[in-house]
């Protein structure tokens, strides 16, 4: 007879759990960590490899899962809801980072641009998915444009563009994790995301 389910034994003892691993999680957790070293480190072996197959003109974080993928890329890619949600932008020079597709926006969880302030005759091309936030700056790579951003964004949004200090324009866009102090993923923070974070948006 079993007297607790599983997932009541997974949770903290605090919680009333015994602190058992959740191997589901933990392994999410263990195959993030794949992931963001083919995020931080495009040029590394690994990262090339599956660039060539599975993301030639996207990037590791935004890639399909494709059709008939590897074992392995199939794996990594389960992995990408959990980098996703604390998976940041910084902008450096804006150059790298599309304005409509990119999470550069707000904090844990990080999030795409969701609303925008369309008046009657704005140019469409106006709103390419092409558009990179570069194109959101000033020509010295650090201050923002005020009139573009009040002519595409809603208050609320441009509250959150208007924290973000650029790097300048001598520096790349880059990614930092936002679930711990140092910005680098870790299997204990990944864990602790997908077991406090997803699951109970799941459960709900």
């Amino acid at each position: 007879m079993h007297w607790k389910n599983w997932e009541s034994l997974c949770k903290p003892k605090a919680s009333g759990g015994l602190g058992f691993k959740d191997l589901e999680a933990y392994n999410l957790a263990l195959l993030g960590k794949q992931l963001w070293r083919m995020i931080k480190k495009p040029t590394s072996l690994m990262a090339r490899i599956f660039k060539s197959r599975y993301y030639r003109n996207s990037d590791p974080l935004n890639a399909p899962v494709g059709s008939r993928p590897s074992y392995t890329w199939r794996s990594i890619h389960a992995a990408h809801k959990l980098i996703q949600h604390g998976a940041r932008v910084v902008i450096g020079n804006g150059k790298d980072t599309k304005v409509w597709q990119e999470r550069w926006l707000g904090t844990a969880p990080v999030t795409t641009v969701q609303s925008v302030r369309l008046r009657p005759g704005q140019e469409h091309d106006v709103l390419s998915d092409e558009m990179r936030v570069s194109e959101l700056m000033e020509a010295n790579g650090r201050d923002w444009r005020s009139e573009k951003l009040e002519k595409l964004f809603t208050e609320e949004t441009m509250e959150k563009i208007l924290k973000i200090r650029p790097a300048g324009p001598h520096s790349k866009d880059t990614y930092s994790w936002e679930f711990t102090k140092t910005g680098h993923y870790t299997v204990k923070s990944g864990y602790w995301v997908q077991t406090s974070l997803l699951s109970v948006q799941q459960d709900n």
